[in-house]
């Protein structure tokens, strides 16, 4: 039975404390080098004629349709402090909750991720540092899709969730309902605060900008109290109403130790996973998927979504991220593990 801690829930900003130099360097305990892998799986409700969520995995390089040599010059490698992250080893992953139609989905999950990684790649950054990246990328995005959606008179809209993984470092960032939930070995803890105008906090960030909640909607509209798109909503209410100015979440060390000893992995999904079932039934069925299947996160994420289709008629979209250990005699001086790490 996994564990309930004391309080599943944390600040929609909490940022983790700065790693200290004494600490051991990720990925360097005895016994092979600790990767991330990831895995994901995305079904069409029963009461949609198509699906609406769409889901990604990529690096940051990867996003911007570039080799990671492309992302730093041989001068710039040179000048790298140790605390600076190397973009090729930043794993984006992310859950796109569309509604009202498929053109803001498509949009923002196509070009989300380029916009973030762009914004990555500006400057030399600490994990830590990489906060601004994420709320630059999500503003400009947003900037975009919207002077599209005005010229084609696009009203769809969608919620993102987006998590960049670098070791055993996590930053979530969400504009919307999906959720992040991390198992560690002992405890559930939901990594992120659903925007939804039913929630005390969105109810009142809303009200104070002029708008209304009725029926626990925005406007009497919408469930979710920040999205993408959603013109038709946005431009009848008044500025500050319905934003897409996302929260983040940092965990700047998740312990190394504990990963090699019991199974962590991060759950990311739409609100029909959350909707069908507990953060910590969702667990339960994560974490049986993963022992009987040899740590396989695709099929982790695979099963947790074909189990809700059997409570929901929702979309159902999912991502589980684990991690698993790669001996040494696996890890090439070229790859340094990555490689072999995603293969399940």
């Amino acid at each position: 039975m996994i564990r309930r801690p004391r309080a599943t829930i944390r600040s929609p900003r909490l940022l983790g404390k700065k790693i200290s130099k004494e600490e051991p360097a990720v990925g360097t305990l005895g016994g092979g080098v600790v990767v991330p892998c990831v895995g994901h799986f995305t079904q069409c409700g029963r009461r949609h004629a198509a699906n609406e969520d769409r889901v990604v995995h990529s690096t940051l390089p990867a996003a911007m349709g570039m080799d990671e040599t492309e992302m730093l010059s041989f001068q710039d490698m040179l000048s790298l402090k140790p605390e600076h992250i190397n973009s090729e080893d930043v794993i984006l992953a992310g859950v796109f909750d569309g509604h009202g139609g498929v053109g803001c989905v498509d949009y923002v999950s196509a070009n989300l991720p380029k916009r973030i990684a762009e914004a990555v790649s500006k400057e030399k950054r600490t994990f830590d540092q990489l906060e601004s990246a994420v709320m630059d990328g999500f503003k400009i995005c947003e900037e975009d899709f919207m002077r599209h959606a005005m010229q084609t008179f696009d009203t769809s809209g969608c919620c993102a969730l987006v998590a960049l993984v670098h070791q055993n470092q996590l930053l979530i960032s969400w504009a919307g309902d999906s959720r992040a939930v991390l198992y560690d070995g002992k405890y559930v803890e939901q990594l992120s605060l659903d925007h939804r105008a039913s929630n005390q906090h969105e109810h009142r960030r809303i009200v104070e900008n002029g708008g209304a909640v009725l029926n626990n909607r925005l406007q009497g509209v919408l469930s979710p109290s920040r999205s993408f798109g959603d013109i038709d909503v946005r431009v009848n209410s008044p500025e500050g109403v319905l934003i897409s100015e996302p929260s983040v979440t940092i965990k700047l060390r998740l312990d190394e130790s504990s990963i090699r000893k019991q199974q962590t992995f991060l759950i990311l999904a739409s609100d029909g996973v959350w909707d069908a079932f507990s953060n910590e039934t969702a667990c339960e069925i994560v974490l049986r998927a993963l022992k009987t299947n040899g740590n396989n996160a695709e099929q982790a994420a695979a099963r947790l979504v074909e189990d809700a289709a059997k409570v929901s008629s929702d979309d159902l979209s999912c991502v589980v991220i684990t991690w698993s250990v790669v001996p040494w005699d696996r890890v090439s001086s070229e790859s340094g593990g990555h490689d072999e790490g995603e293969k399940n």
